[in-house]
């Protein structure tokens, strides 16, 4: 019997040895990859970490992709009349930009984790809401050609 048991315990010793040589390569082998990682590479002419030389090469696509044509000419701006709602009362939501109103701008608002309605301004850039709750809500303004906007509206009673 005290074979057996001195064999048994042989193995998990061997079994704990393996498995403790496993996880010292894993470790090894981790902290290896992570300093090769931060090596410096040099891609357009300058050392960088590889993380930074990827986000250099990011920022040039999207310079490259964006022609200087279509990028935004105004910002939008939202104004709510009036600024404190109730639940079942009507919100105004006013989308200008710098040169006054904003027609056909797609206004969304929002609860916090879905869109409670969308509509497109009218001529004077502006849409009425109704919000069915109580809580915090956010308009969000998008027009091609515009920067887009958003505002935070508070529905307290």
């Amino acid at each position: 019997m005290n074979s057996h048991k001195a064999q048994t315990t042989i193995e998990y010793l061997l079994l704990i040895s393996v498995v403790v040589l496993i996880f010292a390569g894993v470790l090894m082998t981790v902290n290896s990859l992570k300093q090769e990682a931060e090596k410096p590479v040099n891609i357009t002419g300058k050392e960088e970490t590889p993380v930074g030389a990827m986000g250099t090469q990011l920022e040039k696509l999207r310079q490259i992709s964006t022609p200087p044509s279509e990028a935004p000419a105004t910002n939008l701006a939202i104004a709510f009349e009036p600024e404190l709602v109730c639940a079942y009362e009507s919100i105004i939501v006013a989308v200008t930009n710098e040169n006054g109103p904003v027609e056909g701008a797609l206004v969304k608002l929002n609860s916090e984790t879905t869109t409670v309605d969308s509509k497109t301004s009218g001529a004077d850039g502006k849409v009425a809401f109704t919000p069915q709750a109580m809580g915090a809500y956010t308009a969000v303004a998008e027009k091609s050609g515009n920067a887009p906007a958003s505002k935070q509206l508070s529905v307290v009673c």
